[in-house]
């Protein structure tokens, strides 16, 4: 009161009681309803993607291609196996 009333004469502030939105209505009305980084893949269509999720993908084609890798070396040494047998057999003949 004493802060209010420190004006010149006839000068001090008017005071009423606030009415509006009070609490969490306050913040929901202030407060993005989505985080700005998704807002953006939004607008720009671009699918961003964190730290973890890009490692679980690598990682992933990373484990393919030595899948891929690993059968080729099976095919090879087999291969080799059968030409190796194929040059003993001639030369045991």
């Amino acid at each position: 009161m004493h802060i209010l009333s420190a004006g010149l004469e006839g000068r001090n502030p008017k005071v009423r009681l606030f009415h509006g939105a009070i609490g969490n209505a306050y913040h929901w009305l202030y407060e993005p309803l989505m985080s700005y980084k998704d807002e953006l893949a939004l607008i720009l269509g671009n699918s961003i993607q964190d730290l973890a999720s890009n490692l679980i993908e690598k990682n992933t084609k990373a484990k393919e291609t030595i899948k891929d890798k690993n059968q080729i070396i099976e095919n090879l040494t087999k291969e080799n196996e059968e030409l190796r047998n194929k040059l003993n057999g001639l030369i045991i003949e």
